[in-house]
């Protein structure tokens, strides 16, 4: 029986809004994805060497959970940082209304 590790990379960097946007347009341009904003410590500004970071994603074509994990690992190997995806429908209304006004709009179709 084969053992398989997956090696997790922390970011000894931080990325620009710009640089974390050009990767994230083009991948959710290939996945169908309808909308990408940006929210948390890099939204805010406040992101530190090893932040997440953390993507609300509208749907779009993505139809079950295996495209969607395929979505975030992408993600994450093309920005070798850890990646947290939520999809709106999937949020409840206060958390919505708690991270609005720090939304940054990174891909909209």
């Amino acid at each position: 029986m084969k053992t398989v590790e997956r090696v997790i990379v922390v970011l000894t960097q931080c990325y620009t809004i710009d640089e974390i946007k050009a990767v994230v347009s083009d991948v959710a341009k290939q996945y169908g994805v309808e909308r990408v904003v940006l929210f948390g410590s890099y939204a805010r500004g406040e992101a530190e060497p090893g932040s997440d970071i953390d993507l609300r994603i509208d749907r779009g074509r993505i139809e079950d959970y295996f495209e969607l994990a395929g979505l975030r690992l992408e993600l994450e190997e093309k920005l070798n940082a850890k990646v947290d995806l939520l999809t709106t429908g999937s949020l409840s209304d206060s958390f919505l209304q708690r991270i609005r006004g720090e939304e940054v709009l990174l891909y909209e179709q």
